[in-house]
Formats: structure tokens, sequence, C-alpha cells
């Protein structure tokens, strides 16, 4: 059993406000993990470290970057919380900056099999004001674990994610902003990238970390394994049983 997706949910536009709320609806909380995208406008005031929560619990902000300075300049973060504790059903996620009032967004996406002590470890992120195409980053992970992280583009401009990643939100809600969420199956390095629509220099940023898979994830494949080698071995021992049985009969 590896880390699987469970549900994606996005907000709608918060226009010059402090903070932003949005319904998220978890179908399974086996081992879960909720993972947020935040952007706002604006690379002058910080995303609140403490403040930002999924169904009143403190979440975990793994990186925070900027864009660059100048129009279209935008500031983003990755917030991650194991959410085992928190059950399924409708939750409330709510992100927020520490002053002022800017337009901001988030999306979200929920795991499981997600490691409950250690969900994460660690994020990084680029972020600037040119040509780059692809925009990539490297993330340390492992086999079974899983890399999640998000790109946010001025002017609408991401065309694609990258060839092994799954796309699972694409939020346009930021006027003159486009924020794309996906995830990949993780490996030693894994290379997290998205495409530009076109040839051009504005701002971007990309952020990503890596999920643990839960302790024990794989046990159940082994298990099976397993069982279908003894179930064959206790076959095989119950014929040759019976066939000394029934030659000492013979003989008897």
């Amino acid at each position: 059993m590896a880390i699987a997706h469970d549900a994606n949910s996005t907000s709608s536009l918060g226009s010059n406000v402090l903070s932003l709320e949005w319904s998220h609806t978890v179908s399974s909380a086996t081992n879960g993990c909720v993972v947020v995208a935040a952007s706002h406008d604006n690379i002058g005031i910080n995303w609140d470290t403490t403040a930002t929560t999924f169904n009143g619990t403190a979440m975990t902000r793994v990186q925070n970057v900027t864009s660059g300075g100048g129009a279209g300049d935008h500031e983003d973060a990755l917030y991650v919380l194991a959410t085992a504790g928190e059950g399924t059903g409708a939750k409330t996620i709510h992100i927020e900056m520490e002053s002022g009032t800017e337009d901001m967004v988030g999306s979200a996406t929920s795991y499981t099999g997600v490691d409950q002590t250690t969900p994460q470890d660690g994020g990084v992120s680029s972020g600037g004001d040119d040509g780059t195409d692809p925009i990539t980053i490297n993330v340390t992970s492992a086999t079974n674990d899983l890399v999640v992280g998000f790109c946010c583009m001025e002017d609408d401009d991401l065309a694609n994610v990258g060839e092994n990643q799954t796309e699972r939100t694409n939020n346009l809600a930021l006027s003159g902003q486009e924020q794309r969420t996906s995830d990949q199956a993780g490996e030693t390095t894994a290379v997290h990238h998205y495409d530009r629509d076109t040839t051009n220099t504005k701002q971007w940023t990309i952020l990503a970390c890596n999920l643990n898979v839960a302790s024990g994830a794989s046990g159940p494949a082994n298990l099976k394994t397993w069982n279908t080698v003894a179930a064959a071995s206790v076959k095989t021992g119950d014929t040759v049983a019976i066939a000394s049985i029934k030659t000492v009969n013979t003989v008897s």
C-alpha cells in the first residue's frame, strides 16, 4: 500500500482580504495528510506561520517564496498537515497573511498512506522574473514516497505539468495569475517541473516537498506474497503427508 490520492479542492478569489476560507471534503483519513498551496498578490507581506489551519488545527508551513518585484509579483507558500486525527467529511481550510489585505487564492489535496510522525522532509522552492522554461526544481525523495508541489505564474501562462506528474488542481481565480498543483512518484532525485504556455519573461514561483510513506505501508503487499508462498507450502506438505499415510496403510 503506497501513498494514494484522496481529494482536491480550490478556493474562490479572496479580493483585498487578510484571510480566506474554503471547504475540503476528506473521503478517507487512514494515515491521512493534506497539502495546501497558498498564493497572494504582493511580495511585501508574508504568510502567517501559525494562522493557517485545517479543521482548526495549525498546519506546518514547509516553504515560502516570492516571485520578484514589480507588476505581477506574488508570494506563495506550501503547507502540510498529518490528518489521521481529523476524521472524514467536510473540513474548513483557513489561510492568512501576517498583516494587510491582498487578493489571494488557495488549493488543497489530501492523501492517505502518509507517515503521521514525519509526514514531510522539508521543502524546496524557487522564484524569478525571467524566461526560465521549463520551470524545474529537484526534490530529494525515495521509492514509495510522493513528491507534491505547485507552480504559480503571472498572466495564466502555464501550459502543462511534467510528464511524470499528475495535475491535481488548476486555480485561475487570482487575477492575472495561474496556480497549478501536481504530484509524482518518489525517486532518489525527483525533478518537479512545469512548462510555460508561451515564451516570455513573466514572474513565476515553484514549491515542492516530499511526503513520507507510512511505516509498514508496503506490508500488505509483502504479506500477500508470504501468504501465497505459505499456502503453497502447506498444500505441498499436505500432499506429501497424505501420500506417506497412504503408503503406511498399504504396508500395514
